[in-house]
């Protein structure tokens, strides 16, 4: 038994580099899933009733869905159009990270010992799905990690408004942080 799997009735499939790997890709959706949160409610600010039903939404499809459509009616172009590609790039990297966070993971074939599997029971099929190493676990969390530094560097490219009531997304977040993690 491997000493990081003691205390444990199961051994599950992944080793503990495919382990790490996925811990990896886990925190940084969920640090994504925050930010977006955050030009959410920037966005919303004004709109108590449509900030609730976002807040509400615990699906990360429907609420991909919700921001889109906000930014697309109150988000002027060039940041409408960046902002859209984002959510885009966001609702792909979740069926990659749905199918590691969600999948069913198997033992590794008997030819293949270092690799282990995640595949979904509903549509399973030879080869099962895709294997993911600990090198392409950690591609994902990569990738998601520039989606959001890719993320902020759209925010914090602007500039905040002087009117009362603008929407200005550099406040937003940093009103969202400062609310979330006490920073001054």
């Amino acid at each position: 038994m491997i000493v990081s799997r003691k205390g444990f009735y199961f051994n599950v499939p992944p080793g503990d580099r495919q382990l790490w790997a996925i811990g990896m890709v886990v925190v940084q959706w969920s640090a994504l899933e925050n930010l977006l949160t955050g030009v959410a409610n920037g966005i919303l600010a004004n709109d108590e009733n449509a900030r609730k039903i976002y807040e509400e939404t615990r699906v990360t499809k429907l609420r991909l869905d919700m921001l889109h459509t906000h930014v697309d009616q109150r988000v002027v172009d060039p940041a409408r159009e960046r902002l859209i590609g984002i959510i885009g790039r966001a609702k792909e990297m979740q069926a990659e990270r749905d199918k590691i966070v969600h999948g069913a993971w198997t033992a590794p074939f008997e030819d293949e010992p270092e690799h282990a599997s995640a595949f979904s029971f509903g549509g399973a099929r030879r080869p099962f799905e895709w294997k993911l190493t600990f090198g392409r676990l950690v591609e994902i969390a990569r990738k998601i990690d520039k989606l959001q530094a890719d993320l902020l560097q759209i925010i914090m490219s602007f500039k905040p408004k002087d009117e009362p009531g603008g929407f200005a997304m550099r406040s937003a977040l940093q009103q969202t942080l400062h609310e979330q993690y006490r920073l001054g």
